[in-house]
């Protein structure tokens, strides 16, 4: 692999961090911190899932590109070898979130009960 590969990773990552980020502030004035939990992991998934291009290469793709342009060419079929890698992804970064967000809600919900002198 040449260094210029690694560049474009670099500047990809960057990128994609920018993005996060922006995606983050767009939805953080949702309510129910669970919904926007889910939909920063949804981006992430989509921004930063590697995936093959050719089989026999070493090279990775962003899925999000193969999604794309696989399915733009050769239809849903095409695009499906790209986005059952971002689903795992995404699936398990819910089964990462979801166990800190229920923590998060009981320890909110007894520290609240606390305060208010309901034991």
């Amino acid at each position: 692999m040449s260094q210029f590969y690694f560049y474009l990773w670099a500047l990809y990552v960057v990128a994609g961090i920018g993005l996060l980020y922006l995606s983050w502030r767009l939805f953080r004035y949702i309510n129910v911190p669970e919904v926007v939990v889910a939909l920063v992991a949804l981006v992430a998934a989509l921004l930063f899932t590697p995936a093959k291009l050719v089989a026999e290469q070493t090279d990775l793709t962003p899925a999000l590109m193969l999604v794309l342009f696989d399915g733009l060419t050769l239809g849903w079929s095409g695009a499906w070898g790209g986005l059952k890698y971002i689903l795992l992804v995404y699936a398990g970064l819910l089964l990462l979130f979801v166990p800190v967000c229920i923590i998060r809600n009981k320890v909110v919900a007894k520290r609240s009960s606390v305060e208010s002198g309901e034991e």
